[in-house]
């Protein structure tokens, strides 16, 4: 008996454990609560026949469940004994959850100098870094970044960097776990300068009675920083008067530096410089001549950037020319004699046709070929045509003769149907 429900009565036989198994399964599957395919019985082979176990195993939809245990409702000329090795139990699935921190990738990678700050939007709330430099290194950005959310309880940053100018960085704490929107980059560029230095003050020596030391020539020196072409001017004021060079560029020459303040110092006789470029837009100029052992002001730099442009210029005036008639009295009714001189025309890549009208013909107009003509199925024309139209003189009825225009149609081959069924076997 199984929750209440009963087999009929089991056949057993004390030869044959097998028989014995396939009965007792299938009198258990006869129950409407139990089915086949959700019982399993197998002879437990540790026991005689004389004395049989089996071990009744509950699955498919009874698997994984505490079933009612098997009670032996009535027996003859055998003794049963039924108990539960194993109860059945649920299985209990335990979900796991782990956070994946976000990572984001900064790059700011170029050739000028200057700052950026990182901005980032969480829950309505914009944190912003202070200002950054352009190479700064990993640690300076992960302090910055744990700085702007001090105010956000329990989140960190993680920066790393490989290459300068790209930095990774993963979002830990209570950020972590969290779909971040992307993090802002606001860059600033740094204005380009000029910057002059004083290398050595040129200086007076005084004349000692033990011994005597020459005056010190004072040497300056002109830096230009730049991203982009253009020009600077240097100016020295000197016993008044301001001395300005030329334009110079941003790329020139010692020799090109030296030559502009030679010339922009012509007038003051004796004054002369040595000019040394020590790099891409730095020269080391000393004051040399009448300039020299002076304590001077720093040369004023005066810098120009050059401003792209584009301009047009006119090649060649258009005008109209008139030319004279090629012939200036020419016949109306004058028409080429090909019949003097034959005039092949291409037709095609491999055909030509010929004019050889003879002028003697007049303004004439002709025309032949091959055609086919189909109205419907009905009438039906095909074969050689030729249309000819000229100027020709005519006698009338009296004797009296004429000039007058003439058409002239002619035909040869011609086939020609009328009827229904056209173009048909039928026809």
């Amino acid at each position: 008996m199984f929750n209440g429900l009963s087999t009929g009565l089991l056949d057993f036989s004390v030869n044959s454990p097998t028989y014995n198994r396939a009965i007792l399964q299938a009198g258990l599957e006869s129950l409407t609560a139990i089915k086949k395919g959700n019982v399993r019985v197998e002879f437990d082979q540790s026991s005689t026949s004389a004395a049989p176990r089996y071990f009744v195993y509950f699955i498919g939809t009874l698997a994984y469940q505490n079933v009612p245990q098997i009670v032996v409702a009535s027996s003859s000329n055998v003794t049963v004994e039924v108990d539960t090795l194993v109860q059945g139990q649920g299985a209990v699935t335990t979900q796991t959850v782990t956070d994946v921190s976000a990572e984001q990738q900064v790059r700011v990678q170029s050739a000028a100098t200057g700052t950026f700050t990182l901005s980032l939007l969480y829950n309505g709330t914009t944190y912003t870094t202070s200002a950054l430099a352009f190479n700064a290194t990993a640690a300076s950005i992960e302090s910055a970044l744990n700085t702007a959310f001090i105010s956000l309880d329990g989140a960190s940053v993680t920066v790393t960097s490989t290459t300068t100018g790209v930095w990774n960085m993963v979002f830990n704490g209570t950020l972590a776990g969290k779909n971040l929107a992307r993090m802002t980059v606001a860059t600033t560029v740094a204005p380009i300068s000029g910057s002059l230095a004083t290398v050595q003050r040129g200086f007076e020596r005084l004349v000692s009675t033990t011994f005597t030391t020459a005056a010190v020539n004072e040497l300056q020196r002109v830096s230009i920083e730049a991203q982009t072409g253009g020009t600077f001017t240097l100016e020295l004021n000197y016993a008044g008067t301001t001395y300005t060079t030329a334009a110079i560029g941003f790329t020139a020459s010692a020799a090109a530096v030296e030559s502009a303040l030679s010339s922009a110092f012509s007038t003051l006789s004796g004054a002369d410089f040595i000019v040394t470029r020590i790099t891409g837009g730095v020269w080391e100029i000393r004051l040399t001549g009448t300039l020299g052992g002076v304590d001077h002001e720093l040369f004023k730099v005066v810098a120009t950037l050059e401003v792209a442009s584009a301009s047009l210029a006119v090649e060649e005036v258009g005008k109209s020319i008139a030319r004279p008639d090629i012939i200036p009295a020419a016949d109306p009714n004058l028409v080429v004699d090909f019949g003097v001189q034959n005039l092949e025309v291409k037709t095609g890549p491999a055909t030509t046709l010929k004019l050889d009208m003879d002028g003697l013909e007049g303004d004439l107009i002709r025309a032949s070929g091959n055609m086919t003509i189909d109205l419907f199925g009905f009438f039906m024309l095909e074969g050689g045509l030729a249309f000819e139209k000229s100027s020709e003189t005519v006698k009338l009825a009296d004797g009296a003769e004429v000039l007058t225009d003439m058409l002239t149609i002619g035909g040869g081959g011609l086939d020609a149907f009328v009827g229904v069924n056209g173009g048909t076997a039928d026809e």
